[in-house]
């Protein structure tokens, strides 16, 4: 099964890059919600420590929640200048990989991986110098997908499939069905967006869907369920002006209950 999936949106954090100090093995930078320095940890919701590579020269930059917990991971040859070199990592709330890039002289170079949360490939990138040579694509079970289309080039000749109310509509109305799930006991509320890739067939109706981008089981179920009792109908995707199988992503928002006031 082929899959056209709209592009992947990586966020980073804002980053403030100091350059080595030659006196100092370390140095720990504090931020506050707004990403104003801080004087000390306290009110801070993110910290950055620079240290030196222990082998090879240069710094790596270690971003952390103010849990404790490890964000990202950004190794520099030259600091000042935003330089990479070697393995920068971004990883998941729960410590699980969500992205691995090969950088050399400042340039990706080598594998780009990125990861589901269950820690299962969600892209294989091959670069060189800079540039992009091959990539490979797969689903939240490890099965291989075609991979992302770029929304910002549209081949000539080539409609994209569209909600026929309009995306305003489409929006609203995964809203209203959507209900947050039943977490087992001890389960922490979170806020996320499951991505839902979804078949549509030459006459516009929604046909098979799949997970894309998980937050969790009880999560996806949800959001599932949502998207496959969607009434209204799409318009098809024209290759020449003829309706041909496309697929569509749609993203369904989950926000914790708000707990009564005691």
């Amino acid at each position: 099964m082929r899959f056209w999936l709209a592009g992947l949106l990586l966020s980073a954090l804002p980053l403030a890059v100091h350059a080595q100090r030659k006196n100092t093995p370390s140095d720990t930078i504090f931020y506050d919600a707004t990403a104003e320095r801080l004087p000390s940890r306290a009110g801070a919701v993110r910290f950055i420590i620079t240290s030196a590579q222990p082998t090879g020269g240069g710094v790596v930059q270690k971003i952390y929640a103010a849990n404790g917990t490890l964000l990202e991971q950004i190794p520099y040859v030259d600091a000042q200048a935003k330089k990479r070199e070697g393995v920068a990592l971004k990883v998941f709330s729960s410590g699980a990989i969500r992205s691995r890039r090969t950088y050399r002289n400042g340039q990706l170079d080598g594998q780009l991986q990125l990861f589901y949360l269950n820690g299962n490939l969600q892209e294989l990138s091959i670069y060189q110098q800079g540039q992009e040579k091959s990539k490979q694509c797969f689903d939240l079970d490890g099965q291989p997908m075609t991979c992302p289309v770029d929304k910002g080039v549209v081949p000539q000749g080539t409609v994209y499939a569209a909600y026929k109310a309009g995306r305003p509509a489409l929006t609203a109305e995964i809203s209203r069905k959507t209900r947050y799930p039943s977490l087992p006991n001890g389960a922490v509320p979170q806020r996320g967006q499951v991505v839902v890739a979804c078949m549509i067939g030459v006459d516009g109706q929604l046909r098979e869907s799949r997970i894309y981008k998980s937050v969790g089981p009880e999560y996806d179920r949800e959001a599932l369920r949502v998207v496959n009792e969607l009434h209204g109908t799409f318009s098809p995707q024209l290759l020449n002006g003829e309706p041909t199988e496309s697929f569509f992503t749609l993203e369904v928002n989950f926000l914790p209950p708000v707990q009564p006031k005691l």
